[in-house]
């Protein structure tokens, strides 16, 4: 092997312009070329010319090539790494937002429906006494109903609640116990109606248990 040979052996050469590392018959042997921190001493490495773009190649010994390259995959990496943690975290709060807006949106007459929930209960007590008296107009009965119509637009729904059924304390409220023909620890008498708004219980209903005879 002669003296030229034996100074290209191990080396590798990079093109700046295109970012690559050009295959051997890519690249374009040329003179010797001169040290750039040096003009007048002559350069060890021979002066190398990228076939694709004209540009003068930088040589690195293999051992830094492989380093080179290793560096590069594990930075690669990292950049890709980072960037899909960044897009996971953008869709999730994408949909955190989405669904924030949507809350806000179904709760946004929240306050009105409840101040709206006293007057039904008006209507029921006036309607409950009324009945006892005698017949009630119909009229009143619809001004209740298109009412409570209104309110189930805006999502509202009464919780429905029957003597003899199981209490259950995520949609009642126990308000004490009294002498029933209903088995123990069941519902004896729903004193005041629950709603929900959109699924959510904006006020349980209030009950009085059985404690049996």
């Amino acid at each position: 092997m002669d003296e030229e040979n034996k100074k290209q052996t191990n080396i590798e050469y990079y093109c700046p312009v295109c970012g690559t590392f050009p295959l051997p018959e890519e690249i374009q042997a040329g003179k010797i070329g001169t040290d750039s921190a040096n003009p007048e001493k002559e350069s060890d490495l021979p002066y190398l010319i990228h076939r694709k773009c004209g540009s003068k190649l930088t040589p690195y010994p293999s051992n830094e090539f492989k380093g080179l390259i290793e560096k590069t995959k594990k930075d690669c990496a990292d950049y890709l790494a980072g960037w899909q943690r960044a897009k996971a975290d953008f869709i999730n709060h994408r949909k955190d937002e989405a669904q924030r807006f949507e809350e806000m949106i179904k709760f946004s007459n929240e306050s009105l429906v409840r101040d709206l929930i006293g007057p039904i209960d008006s209507f029921d007590l006036g309607l409950a006494a009324l009945e006892k008296k005698g017949e009630v107009e119909k009229g009143i009965y619809m001004i209740k109903s298109q009412l409570e119509d209104i309110l189930k637009k805006y999502g509202l729904e009464k919780i429905s609640v029957k003597p003899g059924d199981k209490f259950n304390p995520s949609v009642a409220e126990s308000l004490g116990e009294e002498e029933s023909e209903e088995p123990p620890q069941t519902v004896a008498e729903e004193i005041e109606s629950g709603y929900r708004l959109n699924g959510k219980i904006i006020r349980p209903a209030r009950v009085k248990l059985s404690k049996g005879k």
